[in-house]
């Protein structure tokens, strides 16, 4: 039996769907968490899950197609040359290798951001310089209701609420 191009398979396509649910997901999330400005837990899981939800799909998809086409392609003499040479049948033992490198490095590279104390400084400089007379201002405007009053003061305490998390 002949085996089937890549792109003609089903697992093509539902790799390709998954994938792009995954990223829609994974893009879309930060734009979700915005929804929710007074719970950071939500915004905190829709972020960070968005992202590993998008990583982990990409990289799984991967790994299954991999799989999944060697073992289509390869032969019973190709299959008996590999099992000779010791990599147990799998065709792309490089390929599995650079996949799982590349999900390493995508781990590693958005963990540990930190925010250098100077900036912390002059953030909260800025902060206690401008918004006690924003706040003046936004209170006695009269062409402000009250709704509108509200979310500005929310912008301004989730401001407070970041500087504090970045001292910490």
């Amino acid at each position: 039996m002949e085996p089937k191009p890549g792109i003609k398979t089903t697992e093509f396509w539902i790799a390709l769907i998954v994938i792009i649910v995954a990223n829609v997901f994974m893009f879309a999330s930060p734009s979700i968490a915005e929804k929710f400005p007074e719970n950071e837990t939500l915004q905190t899981i829709f972020v960070l899950g968005g992202v590993i939800a998008g990583a982990l799909a990409n990289v799984l998809i991967g790994l299954g197609w991999i799989v999944k086409r060697s073992h289509v392609k390869s032969d019973h003499a190709a299959a008996d040359v590999m099992k000779k040479n010791g990599n147990g049948g799998f065709a792309h033992p490089l390929a599995l290798l650079i996949l799982g490198l590349l999900a390493l490095a995508f781990l590693t590279m958005s963990s540990g951001c930190t925010v250098q104390d100077s900036w912390i400084k002059a953030n909260e400089a800025t902060y206690q310089a401008v918004v006690p007379e924003f706040m003046d201002y936004v209170n006695a405007d009269p062409k402000l209701d009250k709704d509108q009053k509200r979310r500005r003061k929310i912008t301004c305490d989730a401001w407070w609420r970041d500087i504090q998390k970045w001292k910490e």
